[in-house]
């Protein structure tokens, strides 16, 4: 049980440089953080110290982690303010970079997962589109695997747009 808590640990480490290597770690900086408040906010960290970083896909994971921030934030004042900045920087990114399938990716699963009342859903269906239209163009194993799984558990794709991921 110790070895195996040890290798999930070392999995999911940050280099010490503090600099994320690339979309994996974000990934997984990002999927931990759903745990709990400090798995939250130690990818809030992970995300400020790269606030100088100009590539969308880091910009638009700085955004999410500061929508995990409001969801974990009491304040009302706060959370509002914190879930327009992650917006504001997932929209900067993706327009930034509009044909990157993860961006759309996450925007998606944030769109499908906030309340109405926040009016955030507009490109719930564009994102979903560009998704199953880009499947078989993605290469990057891991990220097609988790839009997979997302979009066939969540609901949001018929029968006829759930072949597409099979085929």
């Amino acid at each position: 049980m110790r070895l195996l808590i040890i290798a999930l640990i070392s999995l999911t480490s940050i280099p010490s440089s503090g600099k994320i290597m690339g979309s994996l770690e974000l990934r997984e900086l990002y999927y931990n953080a759903h745990t709990g408040k400090a798995a939250a906010n130690k990818f809030f960290r992970e995300m400020d110290n790269l606030k100088t970083e100009q590539d969308p896909v880091i910009i638009c994971y700085r955004g999410m982690s500061w929508l995990m921030m409001a969801s974990h934030t009491l304040n009302p004042f706060t959370r509002w303010a914190d879930f327009c900045k992650g917006k504001d920087l997932i929209e900067l990114a993706i327009n930034k970079e509009p044909g990157n399938v993860e961006m759309r990716f996450l925007r998606f699963c944030i769109q499908t997962n906030i309340p109405a009342f926040l009016s955030y859903h507009s490109s719930e269906e564009t994102d979903k589109k560009m998704m199953i239209k880009e499947w078989h163009n993605i290469t990057d194993k891991d990220l097609k695997i988790r839009i997979r799984n997302y979009l066939v558990q969540s609901g949001f794709c018929s029968t006829t747009e759930k072949k597409v991921f099979y085929e």
